[in-house]
């Protein structure tokens, strides 16, 4: 955890995994919530991973409360998301985001979201926004580390 997590004199800090099944249309797919709350359960970061098939997923849903912004939880939820990606076999995630410094910042290549029709056809068409949208995309390639590999 980041430097101004451990130095919180009441914080107590969890991650919590949430794995919640959906069915869309016909098919079955993941998506996993990741919370950093405080010792009084405010949520303080969170983020998701959206699996579309067995090789792609988005990184999806990052948020940081207001008063805990610039201390590295986004990063360190995003890692979170990417290292579960890493450990289900998934090495392409991609996002959507109004916030494109934060991505690039962290190593994410902006991309056309037509790379992604699984994206558009499950959530996209059924979208209000789909035909004004302002969401920009990015996506990596994420590595597997010796260490992860042998887990």
């Amino acid at each position: 955890m980041s430097e101004w997590v451990n130095e919180l004199p009441f914080a107590w800090l969890l991650i919590a995994v949430l794995a919640l099944s959906y069915i869309a249309a016909t098919a079955v797919y993941t998506r996993v919530m990741m919370l950093i709350v405080d010792r009084r359960g405010r949520i303080l970061a969170c983020g998701a991973l959206k699996e579309y098939s067995p090789s792609v997923a988005e990184v999806a849903a990052i948020a940081v409360a207001r008063e805990a912004q610039g201390n590295g939880l986004g990063k360190e939820i995003v890692a979170a998301v990417e290292e579960l990606a890493t450990k289900r076999g998934i090495l392409h995630v991609f996002a959507l985001t109004l916030q494109p410094a934060f991505f690039e910042a962290i190593g994410y290549q902006r991309v056309d979201r037509a790379r992604y029709p699984e994206k558009i056809r499950r959530d996209c068409l059924g979208c209000a926004r789909r035909f004004a949208c302002d969401e920009i995309c990015f996506a990596k390639e994420l590595r597997v580390d010796a260490k992860l590999a042998a887990a």
